[in-house]
């Protein structure tokens, strides 16, 4: 009985040193750890070459020379800023303040660019009771003849559109076709400007329409734009920004 006693008693003491012992592994440990927290050069190292990083990721090539100069300016400021951080805090606030400025860089793709423009003319007339918007990049004579083949025109004096843009006009222009068919009256637009965004070209028209219309009747608004070939060579599609304002 005593013998039992004895045992259970170095059982429990083993037991109570055992959770000693795991209690100072632990904290050995986490005291370790402690110890081999980065420095704050450290810290400003990682953060600098994490900013450096990230804007190498963004790819040169996908900006112009002169917005990839302006991205590198960026991390120039940042590097500085961190560099002079006084603690980590202060280095991560740094750090995501230059990816910040550096990821509102425009790139070739999320870049708006005005281009010039001419506005033409169709010199005819849809005759057809109703219509989708159609819009079209033509870059030579073939597709100009091709896209309207298909639709029902009255040319003015038997004078086809393709009989003014001849095959020299397209050796240096194209043309963007827009057609939007609108019941109203008294509606004034004009085209605001033409702009491309990546590889989409943009028009942007303003419609003025009366509050109160009368002698509503159907009819057909054409936007022709005459551009510069190297403009759009990398188009590949058409948006129209229509604002319309109520007179």
């Amino acid at each position: 009985m005593i013998n039992r006693m004895i045992k259970n008693d170095i059982v429990r003491k083993l037991t109570i040193a055992g959770v000693v012992i795991t209690i100072m592994l632990l904290t050995t440990v986490w005291l370790g750890g402690c110890n081999n927290t980065p420095t704050l050069e450290q810290y400003r190292a990682t953060a600098v070459q994490d900013l450096q990083n990230y804007a190498m990721a963004r790819g040169q090539n996908n900006f112009t020379p002169e917005n990839w100069a302006v991205l590198q300016g960026h991390v120039t400021n940042g590097v500085m800023a961190i560099n002079v951080a006084q603690d980590k805090i202060a280095v991560r606030a740094a750090r995501d303040e230059a990816k910040q400025q550096i990821g509102v860089v425009p790139n070739k793709l999320n870049m708006r660019r005005r281009i010039s423009f001419e506005e033409g003319y169709l010199s005819g007339r849809f005759v057809t009771s109703a219509m989708p918007s159609l819009s079209a990049i033509i870059r030579n004579q073939d597709e100009l003849k091709f896209f309207f083949q298909h639709h029902n025109i009255e040319w003015h004096n038997n004078t086809p559109i393709w009989d003014r843009y001849r095959v020299e006009f397209f050796e240096k222009s194209a043309l963007i076709l827009f057609f939007r068919g609108v019941t109203g009256s008294n509606i004034y637009r004009f085209l605001d400007n033409v702009s491309i965004v990546g590889n989409t070209l943009e028009l942007h028209t303003v419609w003025q329409i009366p509050s109160s219309p009368i002698n509503m009747h159907w009819l057909v608004w054409s936007i022709i734009v005459e551009v510069d070939q190297t403009d759009i060579q990398d188009i590949t599609n058409i948006y129209i920004n229509n604002k319309e304002i109520k007179s």
